[in-house]
């Protein structure tokens, strides 16, 4: 193919003229060009091509216009370029990518590869610049970088150790601590019966009100007695017959003018009697109810004048002080129970307020479904505070250990798998993050059973800032936010 610098001018503007649609050349700001192809659709294909030779630099700025396309580039970006009519303009390069108008070779690899290598270092610029305040702040900067010396700041050469962090301590405290298993229970009446009638008959009064403690033997509702006194008067009466009876065939019997038999017959009259006298007695007892034990009256099923039938409740009385809470535990737990194990019961009726007893019985059987013992255990309630029926949270306390390191839960920096977990020590107005291991939680605290003793300061607010080693002062307490972005967790 012909060199277009061989050719005369006239020609050169005639293929310009055609080519108005072509490259614009872009200068950088480090003196490169790049020819930038723009389609007559608008759509822009961004060639890349840098022209190195000066002279042909020079010719396309007294131009402005570089007339340069490929077919069939062997370069991805120039076939993707290539597909996109340009001007009618069709072979306006050679196939071995040389400038058609000034015969210089066009690359793309070397521009391709100093703005990589330029990208490249300067993102591990800012990596490195911004690499020591990101771990300074996180947690596993303090859990990494604690045996490696702070990189030094400042025109100075301060270290940032020289930094101070203001945090809020506590003191490790030994406590009281329990071990408690815990369960789902419900509350059980000490005591609890349907007042109901054994005969049928009509209620003629009742001797209490709704709600009212009563005592042992105290009579709760009376029935309609008169049929049942008129059946005891005829008892009573038959019984009178067949002791006269009995009498005369005794008497006959020692005289010798009466039989054997008919003194016999007499006497088995005469039990007859007395214990229909006994039962007709029974009956109109059982027309009065009476409390079988001190309780609670429930609220009335009937009123005055009802007529009841034999085992229809009428009312129930309860025995509230004590009351009982039945709960199940599983059966891992069954070697570690005794009875006399204190419990702590919560309900959501008193949520304030613990309410604690003991472990009375426990069942002999495990249920088979569900692999779990129940227990019953009492809980004193003279003020009436707890009702049957209530749910119930039980924790049963196992074993106790009066001397156990507790600090608060908000000391603890916990991995993200839950599986390690670390406090920040001040010594020497320096933090020190040391692993511990935990025991149990409760109300805010936890128990430590590895890594600190008695009198250690630990860290409560301001830790998300803290990497091990690093220079702290202590603040008032409630000035110091965690606000930020989150520590690093330990792998």
């Amino acid at each position: 193919m012909t060199n277009l610098r061989n050719r005369p001018d006239s020609e050169h503007r005639s293929r310009e003229n055609a080519g108005r649609t072509g490259a614009v050349v872009a200068r950088e700001s480090f003196g490169r060009e790049f020819s930038i192809a723009r389609s007559p659709r608008g759509g822009w294909a961004w060639l890349l091509a840098m022209l190195p030779s000066k002279r042909c630099a020079e010719r396309c700025r007294n131009q402005n216009v570089v007339r340069a396309f490929c077919p069939r580039p062997r370069h991805s970006i120039f076939r993707l370029a290539s597909n996109v009519p340009f001007g009618g303009l069709r072979r306006p390069l050679t196939r071995s990518g040389r400038c058609v108008a000034h015969g210089n070779t066009m690359t793309l690899s070397r521009p391709l590869t100093l703005f990589g290598a330029i990208l490249v270092f300067g993102l591990a610029a800012v990596l490195w610049w911004a690499q020591p305040s990101w771990l300074a702040g996180s947690w596993l900067g303090g859990w990494i970088g604690r045996d490696q010396p702070a990189r030094a700041t400042g025109s100075g050469g301060r270290s940032g150790d020289a930094a101070t962090v203001p945090v809020e301590i506590t003191r490790a405290m030994r406590e009281r601590v329990a071990d408690q298993v815990e369960a789902l229970g419900t509350l059980v009446a000490n005591e609890q019966i349907p007042i109901a009638s054994e005969i049928s008959g009509r209620i003629v009064a009742f001797h209490f009100r709704e709600g009212q403690d009563v005592e042992a033997g105290s009579t709760l509702v009376e029935l309609d007695p008169q049929i049942a006194r008129a059946e005891l008067q005829q008892a009573r009466a038959s019984l009178s017959l067949a002791e006269d009876v009995y009498a005369r065939s005794q008497t006959l019997v020692e005289r010798g003018a009466g039989t054997q038999v008919a003194l016999e017959q007499a006497a088995a009259q005469l039990a007859v009697a007395r214990a229909n006298v006994a039962s007709a007695e029974i009956k109109l007892g059982q027309l009065t109810l009476l409390a079988p034990f001190a309780g609670t009256m429930g609220l009335r099923n009937s009123s005055v004048g009802s007529i009841v039938a034999v085992g229809q409740v009428i009312t129930t009385l309860t025995s509230l002080d004590p009351i009982k809470v039945d709960f199940s535990i599983p059966e891992l737990f069954l070697s570690a129970v005794r009875v006399g194990q204190v419990v702590d019961v919560r309900v959501d009726a008193v949520p304030d307020r613990p309410f604690a007893g003991t472990v009375y019985a426990i069942d002999p059987t495990i249920e088979a479904s569900s692999r779990v013992v129940r227990l019953r255990a009492t809980i004193p309630n003279t003020d009436r505070t707890l009702r049957p029926g209530l749910f119930a949270r039980v924790a049963l306390t196992t074993a106790v250990r009066d001397d156990a390191i507790v600090v608060p839960e908000a000391a603890l920096v916990v991995s993200a798998t839950g599986q390690e977990a670390a406090v920040y020590v001040v010594r020497e107005d320096r933090a020190a993050l040391v692993q511990v291991d935990t025991g149990r939680r409760f109300g805010g605290k936890v128990e430590i059973t590895r890594g600190l003793v008695a009198g250690d300061q630990v860290v409560v607010a301001g830790q998300i800032r803290l990497r091990d080693g690093a220079r702290v002062t202590v603040a008032t307490p409630g000035r110091v936010s965690d606000s930020g972005p989150a520590p690093e967790r330990a792998p």
